[in-house]
């Protein structure tokens, strides 16, 4: 189905989003603190990491995946997520303004809390508000989330690359970029995930936020969608996403299914190699090496 360039609203409890006018998102920048030339690696935080925001008690880890630390933490007696990423200052940045968009648009995100100096992220560390809710468990909730998907790919449309990272059609050629470092896999497994990637159609490309499962997924009393964990993102084809959905609510069916599914295994057994191998090789063993 195609969708044209949209702006959303919350409407009725079946239909939440529906479509309103033709809207480009500004890409705002957001305001950093100069960070150090390295990269810091935080294995915890504790307040004087988390002092740009003020006065902060940590209060415990949240499970926040291999690549971030994520803390619940109260400033001034409210409840956010202070989460700590390798990642450095421009893919960072890139996040921030995308989450801002986004959120000019009526999609929710996790809205950005700065620092006391206004800044949106401080040596890594972004502070963000405490999401309530629950998980989608009905056809309905995943039917809101398909809508929410089209919106996000519709609305950043020729959105450019986030720094460092590569599509994964470019990665059909390309060894590195974002998470992936093809190096490090034996020469067949690399071949069954380009192999596996290349099967997906040439489209225009949108950005994925790369993980849209459940577990990063709240829905509010209200009904409302709101996706966490902005830490994947990317350019790519819209597909990479839409291969979450369950079948009855995707857009995509019979073999635009299989493709989508096998390849999004593919970029994740890719992404996971290094620091997940167990993970990587489960993925690895969805993709087929044959054709739908």
């Amino acid at each position: 189905m195609t969708r044209r360039g949209l702006a959303f609203r919350r409407a009725t409890r079946d239909a939440p989003y529906p479509l309103i006018g033709t809207v480009r998102p500004a890409r705002p920048q957001p305001r950093s603190r100069p960070t150090r030339s390295s990269i810091k690696q935080y294995t915890a935080v504790d307040a004087a990491d988390l002092a740009p925001w003020g006065a902060v008690e940590v209060e415990s880890r949240l499970s926040g995946g291999t690549r971030n630390e994520v803390w619940a933490v109260r400033v001034d007696g409210r409840p956010l997520v202070a989460r700590a990423s390798t990642r450095t200052a421009a893919p960072l940045a890139w996040e921030v303004s995308l989450m801002m968009a986004l959120k000019k648009q009526g999609l929710r995100t996790p809205q950005i809390v700065p620092t006391l100096d206004g800044a949106d992220f401080f040596e890594g560390i972004t502070m963000s508000e405490t999401i309530h809710g629950g998980r989608p468990t009905t056809t309905t909730h995943w039917r809101t989330i398909s809508r929410y998907l089209g919106a996000l790919h519709e609305v950043t449309r020729d959105w450019p690359q986030r720094p460092g990272f590569l599509a994964s059609s470019d990665l059909l050629s390309a060894e590195r970029g974002g998470d992936v470092d093809l190096a490090g896999m034996p020469h067949d497994a690399k071949a069954r995930c380009r192999a596996a990637c290349s099967r997906v159609k040439p489209q225009e490309t949108c950005v994925v936020h790369g993980d849209p499962g459940a577990s990063n997924i709240f829905v509010t009393q209200e009904d409302d969608v709101v996706l966490i964990d902005w830490d994947e993102p990317r350019v790519d084809a819209p597909a990479f996403d839409l291969a979450a959905l369950p079948e009855d609510v995707s857009p995509l069916s019979g073999d635009d299914l299989w493709i989508a599914r096998q390849a999004a295994s593919a970029w994740e057994a890719a992404v996971s190699w290094r620091v997940e191998p167990e993970y990587a090789r489960r993925r690895l063993a969805e993709v087929e090496s044959g054709s739908a």
